[in-house]
């Protein structure tokens, strides 16, 4: 049977009264035509249309090379009408070692496999049922091809369950010559995310190669989530019904592919080559998104210990270590805590305000400024520390001090009590009356220590220990580092490390972790503990994603990264000179060449060219010649860049299986 039921749709084929029910009315109709472009005579109506009589009057898809200019003119509206310019032959041949989960002695270890074949979302036609591991279809069919970078998914069933997949691009292949050959197939659970990336990601790696990059490389993640082993089938030996079709499961216990597909492959111009170029302007249906997600047994185990840790290490990061700098940085000049710069800084928007020639100088001068100041240690570390994040020490405490602030100051005493577990303080109003009493003229009245000291005492009735450093308590070094405490002595703890390494740290540099409840597991419901392992999957892929991201941010801005930091000021100080340059050289510039006149205009209407570019692109954006530029453009970025190089790029492709 071949499949000429090509249904540019998103999903599966569409019930016949869903389509009557959309399409009453005649313009509508003519969307509806598209979707059986591919229908040359009343004949070849689908069998589920034949008793509606809307569908099966509509008339044949337009001649592709009559109608190929309507693909510049109108690409979305071609892609609807026209008919094929090419078609896909597809010989589904067999099936090798194909995966049928687990085999008890009440279940049949042999799938009831077939295959159905999508052309991008479309469902265009399946094979029939063949009961084996190793199923022998030797079933011929052809897919109609309109889009160039249409992707074709071959799905083997079992039943209505899922075997595996496979997905190739219509872009990739010769056109006129036979590919034949196994390909590999993904377990079902791969189905995540778009075909585009599922692609790409099968192209450059066998999923059967994925076991050795992990072991070779346990940091690296790749696309798919989902590469571990199954399990091949148990107890096959006293199943009953277990024939010589079944002997190719193997001896292994574990599989990492669902199996192998052999299929004969070839893309036959049905028109003229010119055919194909105007063809390349055409754009498949959006790749639908199955989403990603994560299966069960790759979740990390349930430990609301471990959760609460990462989640403290993700606010740490993000918000002690990063938002809360940046705050900080502008209250420092908002609130006037160095007269002289935020001075300076207004009086520079004033006069850019006057003189908007001056924006180009001013703009680059201020991240110059910045980066100038962040050389000093003593600069960042007044600019970015606040009550919220200056650090547990008398250096931290002078600084909250300077701030003449009392609401900055209690803050900084509310974080000595948490930090020392003394629990909840009851009467805010007289905590703060003590806060106003611990500094005079942005100077301490005492030390740190005296001060911690002091809130021991009045929070826990006299007890001046350190509480939160107990021997055996768990901590975070450095912010980020998980350790125990082994010994507390004045300023200095000592720590063992996970790894069994042993060190000493500054009272400063250690926080404690923070404390759950040992709840045992059995109290939590399944759906409880799945959410908990999804929740703290995500937290750990954030970190991974958030954290590099901050310590790059961090090195550059802080010196610590010198090459990239000087690299971005010179930079700045280019700009700036520029800037300068052309504020003062303008009116010289206006009374000289004619190209000296272009560049003085266009720092004139620099802001107001921005402005209109904006408004320009928001009104053109969906003005039909424009789309018939796009048009142009892809067809000659696609003749430049495209490569039908398959199966040389494919990974997942053996000419032959032993």
């Amino acid at each position: 049977s071949s499949g000429t039921q090509h249904f540019q749709t998103p999903g599966a084929m569409l019930d016949p009264l869903d389509l009557r029910t959309l399409h009453l009315v005649a313009p509508r109709l003519e969307v509806a035509s598209g979707l059986l472009h591919s229908i040359a005579s009343p004949d070849d109506v689908p069998e589920a249309y034949a008793d509606d009589p809307v569908l099966a009057s509509l008339p044949p898809a337009d001649d592709f090379h009559q109608y190929r200019w309507q693909c510049i003119w109108d690409s979305l509206r071609a892609y609807q009408t026209l008919g094929p310019w090419a078609r896909l032959d597809i010989s589904i041949v067999s099936a090798h070692d194909l995966s049928a989960g687990s085999s008890t002695l009440f279940t049949d270890p042999l799938p009831n496999a077939s295959v159905k074949v999508f052309l991008d979302t479309a469902l265009i036609y399946q094979t029939n049922s063949k009961k084996s591991s190793s199923p022998k279809w030797l079933h011929e069919g052809h897919l109609d091809v309109l889009a160039p970078r249409s992707m074709v998914r071959l799905q083997v069933k079992d039943n209505k369950a899922g075997i595996g997949f496979v997905e190739f691009c219509v872009g990739d292949l010769p056109i006129g010559e036979e590919i034949a050959g196994w390909l590999e197939l993904r377990f079902q659970e791969n189905l995540q995310g778009t075909s585009k990336d599922r692609y790409e990601s099968h192209c450059s790696t066998r999923d059967d190669e994925v076991e050795q990059l992990a072991t070779q490389n346990s940091t690296e993640t790749t696309y798919v989530l989902t590469h571990k082993a199954h399990p091949k089938a148990q107890l096959k030996g006293c199943v009953a019904g277990n024939n010589n079709n079944n002997n190719s499961q193997g001896n292994g216990p574990e599989r990492s592919n669902a199996g192998h597909i052999e299929v004969k492959i070839k893309l036959v111009r049905t028109g003229s080559w010119l055919d194909s170029i105007f063809a390349l302007a055409l754009e498949a249906n959006r790749h639908e998104d199955f989403a990603t997600f994560v299966q069960e047994e790759n979740l990390p185990q349930m430990d609301v210990q471990a959760l609460a840790e990462d989640a403290m290490l993700m606010k740490m990061g993000v918000w002690d270590s990063a938002l809360l700098c940046v705050m900080n940085y502008f209250k420092y000049i908002i609130y006037w805590r160095c007269e002289p710069l935020s001075a300076l800084l207004m009086v520079a928007f004033v006069v850019t305000c006057y003189w908007s020639l001056l924006f180009m100088f001013v703009v680059p001068t201020t991240l110059l400024l910045v980066m100038l100041l962040n050389t000093s240690e003593k600069w960042r570390f007044d600019m970015t520390r606040s009550g919220t994040n200056a650090p547990l020490t008398q250096e931290g405490f002078e600084r909250v001090a300077r701030m003449h602030s009392t609401a900055e100051v209690k803050t900084f005493m509310l974080r000595i009590v948490k930090n020392e577990n003394l629990g909840k303080v009851k009467d805010l109003a007289a905590f703060e009356r003590e806060a106003a009493r611990v500094f005079r003229n942005a100077k301490p009245v005492c030390t740190y220590e005296e001060l911690r000291q002091k809130l021991i005492r009045e929070m826990k009735g006299g007890q001046g220990e350190w509480v939160s450093l107990k021997v055996g308590a768990p901590v975070f070094v450095d912010g980020c580092v998980r350790a125990t405490v082994r010994a507390a002595s004045g300023n200095t703890v000592e720590v063992k490390y996970e790894d069994g390494e042993v060190g000493t740290v500054s009272r400063e540099n250690v926080l404690p972790r923070p404390k759950v409840p040992n709840v045992p597991k059995a109290l939590f419901p399944n759906i409880a503990q799945r959410s908990i392992r999804r929740l703290h999957h995500d937290i750990k892929e954030l970190l991974k994603l958030v954290r590099p991201l901050l310590d790059y941010m961090t090195a550059l801005l802080t010196w610590k990264d010198r090459k990239a930091a000087l690299f971005l000021t010179v930079i700045l100080t280019i700009w700036s000179l520029l800037g300068l340059l052309l504020f003062f050289e303008h009116d010289r510039l206006r009374r000289s060449s004619f190209g000296e006149r272009v560049v003085a205009g266009i720092v004139d209407n620099l802001d107001n060219g921005i402005i209109a570019l904006l408004v320009l692109l928001f009104l053109l954006a969906r003005a039909r010649w424009v789309g018939s530029l796009r048009a142009l453009g892809r067809i000659f970025r696609r003749a430049a860049c495209m490569r039908r190089n398959a199966p040389k790029n494919w990974a997942f492709y053996r000419p032959s299986i032993d």
